[in-house]
């Protein structure tokens, strides 16, 4: 067990922890775009050209000297993709460990007997309750990545992030990974004259659907029938899931799959979180989303529902 989580948790954290940054030639200008999924410490002696201020270390970005004076287009904002290399290495390590040294055989008789199981009745195929408890996080990870990314993307510019996000709920990082990899850089601060997109106002903003999510992601271990199998014996629980990881390719790249998608939404809370908090510190976003770690998912889910919306959306309303 510990050996099969070695590569999936060694590259989400070598993901998170990383800070290099590179220059981007587009359009005969320079752009230092990150190459990082958790925010860079905040730089006091950082040196910026006489009349320009230095930008925060968000999620995504390093500082940057900006001038003094608004941009006179607000479409000319920098470059429309950007490559992620921890994004893009995640996706390639992913996608190569699962055809080659992930647990199990590719296309095993087990594996589709798993997924027919799974097919046939969602709501208790017979396996491992521990395993099919964390399986179903699928149903709502995506609603919850989509939560915190969709306010980031600079509207009309670069990959949309729709179609990447659908195919998240249906393939994981498999789909999402090359977004993150090739997406704009995202937003520093939100401008209130910009409108949100339909989607983003009336779904992941909204408080009554934050509120379903969160309830219906409470309500998985129960349908899971977690909680019963927990009581009866604790460790033919574990020893279970333990043998159908160790076992199975599907369930072993599907949990790394979910591990993956989770450290995406942890790691792009904080620049929600300042792009809502505009006054807050970089510490104070990062403590944020280590917060919504400690709960897996339920988190997350939490942060969204008590999250104050974004400065548009509040105008709008």
């Amino acid at each position: 067990m510990r050996t099969l989580l070695v590569l999936p948790l060694t590259l989400t954290l070598t993901c998170l922890q990383s800070t290099a940054g590179f220059q981007l030639q587009t359009s005969g200008r320079t752009f230092k775009h990150p190459c990082a999924f958790l925010p860079h410490q905040r730089d006091q002696n950082y040196c910026s050209a006489p009349g320009s201020t230095a930008t925060r270390h968000h999620l995504f970005g390093t500082g940057q000297a900006q001038p003094d004076t608004p941009p006179t287009s607000t479409n000319d904002k920098g470059p429309s993709w950007a490559l992620n290399l921890p994004a893009a290495a995640v996706w390639v390590a992913l996608v190569a460990w699962t055809f080659t040294a992930a647990p199990g055989q590719l296309q095993s008789p087990e594996d589709t007997a798993m997924l027919t199981a799974i097919i046939a009745d969602p709501v208790h195929p017979g396996l491992n309750e521990l395993y099919y408890t964390i399986f179903n996080f699928f149903a709502v990870i995506p609603v919850i990545l989509a939560a915190v990314i969709l306010p980031q993307a600079q509207p009309r510019q670069g990959l949309p992030a729709a179609p990447f996000l659908f195919l998240s709920s249906v393939i994981g990082y498999f789909g999402f990974g090359p977004y993150l990899a090739l997406r704009a850089p995202p937003k520093e601060e939100i401008d209130p004259s910009q409108q949100v997109g339909w989607f983003t106002r009336n779904v992941t903003e909204s408080k009554i659907c934050n509120v379903l999510t969160l309830l219906f992601t409470l309500y998985l271990p129960v349908a899971a029938g977690l909680v019963p199998a927990y009581q009866d014996d604790p460790t033919q629980l574990w020893q279970g899931f333990t043998d159908i990881v160790s076992t199975s390719r599907f369930a072993s790249v599907s949990l790394a799959d979910l591990t993956i998608l989770l450290a995406c939404t942890v790691s792009a809370t904080p620049r929600d979180y300042l792009l809502r908090h505009p006054e807050a510190t970089q510490q104070q976003a990062v403590l944020t989303a280590a917060a919504t770690a400690l709960l897996p998912f339920v988190g997350s889910a939490i942060y969204c529902v008590v999250r104050p919306p974004l400065p548009q959306a509040a105008d709008d309303a």
